[in-house]
């Protein structure tokens, strides 16, 4: 009995053992708790417009017909306990008044109005930076620029009725005559001019804004010698001419530097309303500033004089806010000069305020110079011709026409990079290549600089830059190859002719 005892007694021991390990296990593999994560409710809004036909009105001039769709959804702690809570589509209120509006409110509605009106769709994440100071300074220099043009307009009719025997007939005669010369003298400019809009359209577009004030300039100068009314006013309307075509010709390659998704459309549209509204305000001024001063040529004169210096400064001002991509001559040598002295291939934004377009150019390297500095200064430069587009000096280009960018890029890189005896990124002496060049006549003067050409090329690339776009002029005087094969076995004479 004692013995059953113990046995039960040492049974009950060891289960209440193993529930205790039980218990301590499942103590030792609990989580420890988690703070759960706090509901949040997200309110969408989508503005619906009303339309007419297939085309939709902006959120601005929608007016009684909008109205606003709400989804409200809850996020809670994980994606299955996400729910959309209500979906609704109301009617706009409009029957309130502006006035009866919160100022915010109407702050906010006449924001919206403007962006709607006079900038892209999607704005500011359609446009590349630097558009909203771009359009700030034209918007300006089209205002004070439409004043000074009202004030040259009216010292030019002045100029035409106080003209020695001036008639009705005469007048409109002298004026058609202008205007004719003036629309020729424009066709000629923009003919000549040819891709250098593309290669240079800031300092282009400051040399127009500079032609149309010295044009202004000559009409308000007018009624001092109205009897040489003809041609001056001629010679001024030819210059307004051209600075309108060069003007709507940069503007264009300004455009597209601004379109980041391909709304080149709709950015132009914008920008032709901008110029409008600067037009309309400009205009209005103008009279305002016109019947101030009166017919009195000093204080027209005066008054001109400070205006049109503006007009220069904001148009300046607008340059510099403009990021250029594609590739001339100024641009190459500032990323080239970077790149020899090892500090890698810039961005376009960091070389913009480098540019210089309120004077001319001029490179070190030329592109195309005489044809006899190539038979000197370039040894192997006809089978370079015709084997790779193009043979390369020091500071000495030639390209065929009609030459890829990229051989045109090759072509410029390899004379920049032969005329300073400097380290480049490779760690390939430049000079030693030109010791090569003058102890070895076989040896081409770009031979060993066609990886390191891959690898700027490349880096350009990266950096940002139009590698496809490259002006630097390469069409002017290029060259022209003529293959002509000539047998070189013996000759043989000619069959004898059939007697008769």
């Amino acid at each position: 009995m004692l013995v059953s005892i113990d046995r039960m007694l040492a049974i009950r021991r060891l289960g209440l053992h193993r529930i205790q390990m039980r218990c301590m296990s499942r103590i030792t593999h609990v989580d420890p708790p988690t703070t759960p994560r706090p509901k949040t409710t997200l309110r969408i809004k989508q503005h619906v417009s009303p339309t007419i036909g297939s085309l939709s009105l902006p959120r601005g001039l929608s007016g009684a017909g909008s109205r606003v769709a709400e989804m409200t959804v809850e996020l809670g702690n994980d994606s299955s306990s996400n729910k959309v809570m209500t979906t609704t589509m109301m009617a706009k209120d409009t029957t309130t008044t502006t006035a009866g509006r919160p100022f915010g409110a109407r702050w906010r509605a006449a924001r919206d109005n403007v962006v709607a009106t006079f900038l892209p769709a999607g704005y500011p994440h359609s446009v590349a930076p630097g558009y909203m100071p771009y359009t700030q300074w034209t918007f300006l220099h089209s205002v004070t620029g439409t004043v000074t043009g009202v004030l040259s307009m009216q010292s030019l009719l002045y100029a035409i009725g106080l003209g020695a025997g001036s008639i009705p007939l005469a007048a409109a005669l002298n004026w058609i005559i202008k205007d004719g010369l003036g629309q020729l003298g424009g066709v000629l400019y923009v003919s000549v001019m040819g891709e250098k809009f593309d290669a240079e359209p800031k300092r282009l577009r400051f040399l127009a804004c500079s032609t149309m004030q010295a044009a202004s300039l000559l009409e308000v100068l007018l009624p001092l010698v109205p009897h040489l009314f003809l041609p001056i006013a001629s010679i001024s309307n030819v210059g307004k001419n051209i600075a309108w075509l060069a003007s709507s010709a940069t503007r264009a390659q300004i455009n597209q530097t601004y379109a980041v998704n391909d709304n080149l459309g709709d950015l132009t549209g914008k920008a032709g309303s901008q110029a409008t509204a600067a037009g309309v305000i400009g205009t209005g001024l103008g009279v305002i500033v016109s019947a101030q001063v009166g017919t009195d040529f000093t204080s027209i004169l005066g008054t001109f004089l400070p205006l049109s210096a503006f007009t220069l400064y904001a148009l300046a001002q607008s340059n510099r806010a403009v990021i250029t991509r594609t590739l001339d001559a100024q641009r190459l040598d500032l990323i080239l000069a970077s790149w020899r002295s090892g500090h890698g291939v810039p961005t376009p934004a960091a070389v913009a305020p480098a540019e210089k377009f309120v004077r001319p150019y001029t490179s070190p390297v030329r592109v195309n110079p005489p044809l006899a500095q190539l038979s000197t200064t370039a040894v192997g430069a006809a089978e370079s011709l015709a084997r790779h587009g193009f043979a390369a000096a020091p500071n000495c280009a030639w390209v065929v026409a009609g030459a890829s960018p990229e051989t045109v890029m090759r072509a410029y890189y390899v004379a920049s990079m032969s005329a300073t005896p400097k380290v480049d990124p490779a760690g390939v002496m430049l000079d030693r290549i030109q010791h090569r060049m003058h102890h070895h006549p076989h040896h081409h003067v770009w031979s060993g600089h066609d990886a390191q050409f891959h690898a700027f090329r490349a880096a350009v690339a990266s950096a940002g830059w139009h590698v496809d776009a490259v002006f630097v002029d390469q069409e002017h005087e290029c060259l022209h190859l003529d293959h002509t094969q000539t047998p070189t076995g013996p000759s043989q004479p000619p069959p004898p002719s059939p007697e008769k």
